[in-house]
């Protein structure tokens, strides 16, 4: 008998429970007064920022770029392009002058040519300063070194031809030349002009000074 009331009494009580939450007074006495599912979550997004993953940062790029016309992609891709061109010619002829530069200062030899007159008259006709200048230069090295002023070698710092010779444009011609041969500069005719003076000057006295 007592298991017999409490089966009875446990599926009763299972059924008024049922019931009850049927029962749309009691569902609604479960949760406050004027409550809203839908605005208490409109105000919770509000009140919580949100927080793009690096997967909406990579989607939104990509779809910037894909607005783009294809016309603006084949310019793009044409201003890279020419870029590299540009640094490949400029790196390749820049290397290509300094190893020009280096190989001519092997030429500069007193001995390069026995009519100096004829070969800076002919780089002045050209409009080639910087040959002219370093001509000029050479010559003025050969007269002196004929005339036993100096003692030329060929791996002789050109500096120390300016002790051996003290005048003072000896010191401007060398000067000049250094500047144009080995500091990259180019010369200009006034330039040439200058050391063409000098050059006649030094020449002068070595000769006045061998009579």
């Amino acid at each position: 008998m007592n298991t017999m009331y409490a089966k009875d009494s446990l599926t009763q009580n299972h059924s008024l429970l049922h019931d009850l939450q049927r029962d749309y007074d009691y569902t609604h006495g479960l949760q406050p007064e004027a409550y809203d599912t839908l605005s208490t979550a409109d105000q919770l997004r509000e009140a919580v920022p949100y927080v793009s993953s690096d997967s909406d940062r990579l989607s939104g790029v990509a779809e910037w770029f894909a607005s783009w016309p294809w016309v603006v992609w084949v310019v793009l891709i044409l201003l890279v392009i020419s870029a590299l061109a540009i640094y490949v010619l400029r790196h390749w002829s820049g290397k290509t002058k300094r190893n020009k530069k280096a190989q001519h200062a092997m030429l500069d030899d007193i001995y390069v040519t026995d009519d100096y007159e004829h070969a800076i008259g002919r780089a002045w006709s050209d409009n080639q300063w910087n040959e002219v200048v370093r001509l000029t230069y050479l010559r003025t090295l050969r007269t002196l070194h004929d005339a036993h002023r100096i003692e030329w070698q060929p791996y002789k710092a050109f500096m120390a031809y300016v002790a051996e010779c003290q005048k003072e444009e000896m010191s401007l011609l060398t000067r000049t030349f250094l500047y144009v041969r080995f500091g990259h500069y180019d010369a200009t005719e006034e330039q040439c002009r200058k050391c063409a003076e000098w050059s006649d000057i030094i020449i002068k006295g070595a000769d006045n000074e061998q009579e």
